[in-house]
């Protein structure tokens, strides 16, 4: 119970975060909000696991607003770095494998950057109260609409999911 109420007075200090989480979708597609949110996260101190998550998916997202490939294949394997980083520091927290999900679900598969899908699923799934109560219920929609569009979860899964945000 002290874990989530000091959760959620971090997400109540930093209006970044709340933002990124509450609109990801549309952060990620935009140029100019991607690249915004990436600078404002990377001029923070003491970047916690989560926020060097969302530095690696919003690296990523950059990508696809590149014209050279070879830069695209760069910048993808310096957020798989980070993402891995990120893991390492906190290897059961749902949020950061969602984010992992998100990026590795639209990376191109020949560049072996997206065998983590399956695994992060699980702790997504296993440990989504702890995400919605981290994350807020319309961060909590947005995953299970991800989760939904790319076919990542049965109907059981998405039932067990939408639970949490009732």
């Amino acid at each position: 119970m002290i874990f989530y109420l000091i959760c959620l007075l971090l997400t109540l200090q930093n209006p970044t975060l709340t933002n990124l989480r509450n609109y990801y979708s549309d952060i990620v597609n935009d140029e100019k909000k991607c690249t915004t949110y990436l600078n404002k996260l990377k001029s923070e101190k003491n970047n916690s696991a989560t926020i060097t998550a969302f530095i690696a998916a919003l690296t990523a997202s950059g990508a696809q607003f590149q014209l050279n490939p070879f830069s695209r294949i760069a910048t993808v394997n310096d957020a798989h770095e980070l993402f891995e980083k990120a893991v390492s520091d906190e290897p059961q927290n749902p949020e950061i494998r969602y984010l992992r999900i998100t990026v590795e679900q639209n990376t191109p598969r020949f560049l072996g950057l997206s065998a983590h899908i399956n695994e992060d699923k699980k702790i997504v799934l296993d440990r989504f109260d702890e995400y919605v109560n981290i994350a807020g219920v319309e961060s909590a929609k947005q995953v299970i609409a991800f989760m939904k569009y790319h076919k990542l979860c049965t109907t059981a899964e998405l039932t067990k999911l939408e639970q949490w945000t009732k």
